[in-house]
């Protein structure tokens, strides 16, 4: 299938047939019209049929002869055009000329003119005829026009005018027309629904000829020149940010004084210059009279956005601001100095946090190395959140950055500086870099891998809390982190926070089932096993990872959790077999480890009701439970509910009775909420009086 047929999902027919009407004789044409008997049906995957095609060719016999077997010069395509409007598109001037000469068609039909019908956009073949760079065929339409309210009827639906489209292609020819022609009344400033002139959208155009253009239109209306669309843009902002250089020089000539208007964010033409990076229309606004003192609504000056994106820029911002400084003597170092270190913006950052926060994976290296050679920066600067520049480097995940401030002297100190949120910068490696060669830089230039933030958390936490299973695995089996710790007893227990709460919490918290993955894997590695497996561990509010799996809605870690098999000869708890087993009950040892006063199914039914938004989650986890628990369902189990055992002998003994004899059945019925599966009941009544095993029998 050829690429036509495929683009138009057209039978190679009745493409022949549509291509016989743009480009084949009368007599070809009407030969294949017989052969196809219903010609008038054959449309494109637009909508355009033959009258369509041969109007867009300028092949007016064709065109006739396709109007006389029925065609109809008003039929549209799927998106609202007639013939006319294909035929402005390809320059028919033939076709054009007949329909504007023809007796027939020269009135209102359904009160439009046909060089004025707009297509579902509000796009006319007038419109269209604008963007041509000849005027031959706007100037047939501007002659046939005789209604005095052309303004409204030439108007897209972004309230665009033939004018805005003659500026955005560059089309001096119909630019000149459109001014010099009084009886289409169109406005030299009309805005659009962006607050956009045509002044404006030629500014923005980088065409050789947007020059003229701009001279042809402010000479209409000068005052043009200092207006601004809806965010506050003039033309000299828009020519900025397109390095439209002459147009710049053009604005600049006309009226000096717009060097230095603001947008809605108080960004000045020297802001845009700067944050594109382009040195040379900063060279040129700053001789205009420009000055890098100025601030936008975020208190930052066009050197911060130099520092990102351009050495070269940056330093002619910096050399400017200090010949036009109000000391009277040639710049020196010194002032090179001062002028760096003072410049922060709203949030205390200096120039050279920028250029290190410069993008994801590369900051401006060259920004960098120019910061740092021609000033002596405080290495203990920190922003309003608490970041200096190396914890800024390590947050966008900017290496090079990172090794080259550690070799210009911030290895002083490198693990202990904290951020606001007290971490330091192998925190942030830890859960923001992408690759682990940030945390070994940082570890070899001295970075503890042991300190903890204000909630106990070592960086390994971060390493969880960021889904980084690879930094945790490197960081565990290459950097030897802890991830355990071993008390004077010899028992091994997991790392935890302040609340209680393990790696394992952290990853099933935000959802990581890949960091689950690794530490069960390094656990089951491990030579000296934890003195409980590090699933059951619960947290002070006593709850595993899979309650806060469950809590948090995290379906992936959910059925992590849950697939795990635990091996009963390497454990102290032989009776942890499988993930199952958190869910029908609680972790023996009691007086280490909190009780939860709710199931993981409970929890997740809880913050359902909580987050209607995560609806579909919490679905999916309660199906999932629900249905894999068996006829008694496991996940109902209540631990606060064996402890009421524990409390009273004398029901425990009466239960006891009940599971070795369920014919008998219990003296009062047995509350709803005290169903709980067998095994775990097993468990219970084995850890209150284990001094016999209960032998299996038949589940209730």
């Amino acid at each position: 299938m050829s690429r036509d047929e495929e683009e138009f999902k057209l039978s190679p027919a009745h493409l022949l047939f549509l291509h016989i009407a743009a480009e084949a004789t009368t007599s070809e044409l009407e030969k294949a019209m017989k052969v196809e008997s219903g010609w008038q049906s054959i449309v494109d995957a637009r909508g355009k049929g033959a009258l369509f095609y041969a109007a867009q060719t300028d092949n007016l016999k064709n065109c006739q002869l396709l109007v006389k077997k029925g065609a109809s010069w008003w039929t549209d395509d799927h998106r609202g055009n007639i013939p006319m409007h294909w035929a402005a598109h390809g320059g028919a001037l033939k076709v054009i000329k007949h329909l504007l000469s023809d007796a027939s068609l020269n009135h209102d039909h359904m009160h439009r003119r046909m060089f004025l019908v707009k297509d579902k956009e509000g796009v006319t073949p007038m419109h269209i005829a604008a963007k041509r760079s000849s005027a031959k065929i706007l100037k047939m339409f501007v002659d046939a026009v005789n209604n005095d309210d052309i303004h409204k009827l030439a108007s897209d639906h972004k309230a665009r005018s033939p004018l805005h489209y003659a500026a955005t292609y560059g089309s001096i020819e119909c630019v000149q027309l459109i001014l010099d022609e009084d009886k289409l009344g169109l406005p030299v400033d009309q805005r659009d629904v962006y607050g956009l002139t045509p002044l404006m959208i030629a500014a923005g155009e980088n065409f050789p000829q947007s020059v003229e253009i701009v001279r042809l239109l402010v000479a209409r209306k000068e005052i043009s020149i200092s207006g601004s669309n809806k965010n506050g843009q003039t033309a000299l902002h828009l020519a900025v940010a397109a390095n439209n250089l002459r147009v710049i020089d053009t604005l600049l000539e006309l009226n000096p004084k717009i060097v230095e208007n603001v947008d809605s964010e108080f960004r000045t033409p020297l802001h845009y210059a700067a944050d594109a990076g382009h040195v040379e229309a900063v060279d040129k606004l700053l001789r205009a009279g420009s000055r890098n003192t100025m601030k936008d609504h975020f208190q930052v000056t066009p050197a911060h956005y130099a520092a990102q994106h351009s050495k070269k820029a940056l330093q002619m911002l910096l050399m400017h601001a200090k010949q036009n400084s109000v000391q009277p003597r040639a710049p020196t170092r010194n002032d090179e100095e001062e002028t760096v270190q003072d410049i922060a913006d709203k949030n205390k950052r200096t120039c050279l946090m920028w250029a290190v926060a410069a993008g994801y994976f590369s900051g401006n290296l060259e920004s960098i190395q120019y910061l740092l050679s021609a000033s002596r920066p405080d290495r203990a600067d920190q922003d309003a959140y608490g970041y200096n520049a190396l914890h800024l480097a390590v947050h966008m995940n900017n290496e090079a950055a990172c090794r080259e401030l550690i070799r210009q002297g911030w290895n002083q100190n490198v693990g202990l500086e904290r951020t606001k949120f007290d971490m330091t910068a192998l925190h942030l490696a830890a859960g923001r870099a992408d690759s682990p060669d940030i945390i070994q830089t940082l570890v070899t230039m001295g970075a503890s891998p042991t300190e903890k933030d204000s909630h106990g958390r070592t960086p390994i936490f971060m390493a969880c809390f960021g889904g980084k299973a690879h930094n945790l695995n490197v960081m565990i089996r290459e950097l030897g982190f802890a991830w355990k710790v071993e008390y004077p007893n010899k028992t091994q227990w997991p790392l935890r926070d302040t609340f209680g709460r393990t790696l394992l919490h952290a990853a099933a918290y935000s959802g990581y089932s890949a960091c689950i993955t690794t530490m069960f894997l390094i656990e089951e590695e491990n030579r000296m096993p934890l003195i409980h497996p590090l699933v059951h561990w619960k947290s002070i509010e006593g709850e595993t990872a899979l309650h806060v799996a469950c809590a948090e809605g995290k379906t992936d870690c959910v059925l992590t959790l849950l697939s795990i098999k635990l091996d009963p000869q390497r454990r102290a708890d032989k009776n942890a077999l499988s993930g199952n087993y958190m869910l029908r009950t609680n972790h023996p040892n009691q007086s280490m480890i909190a009780q939860p006063m709710k199931t993981p199914l409970q929890r997740a039914i809880e913050e359902k009701e909580k987050r209607p938004e995560k609806k579909s989650s919490y679905d999916a986890i309660i199906s999932y439970l629900e249905h894999n628990g068996g006829r008694r369902n496991a996940y109902l189990v209540r631990w606060d509910v064996v402890m009421r055992l524990q409390r009273n002998l004398r029901t425990c003994f009466e239960y006891r009775q009940w599971v070795h004899n369920p014919e008998k059945g219990p003296k009062e019925p047995l509350p709803v909420y005290w169903r709980f599966d067998y095994d775990a009941f097993r468990v219970a009544l084995a850890r209150i009086r284990p001094e016999k095993p209960i032998v299996q029998t038949k589940k209730l």
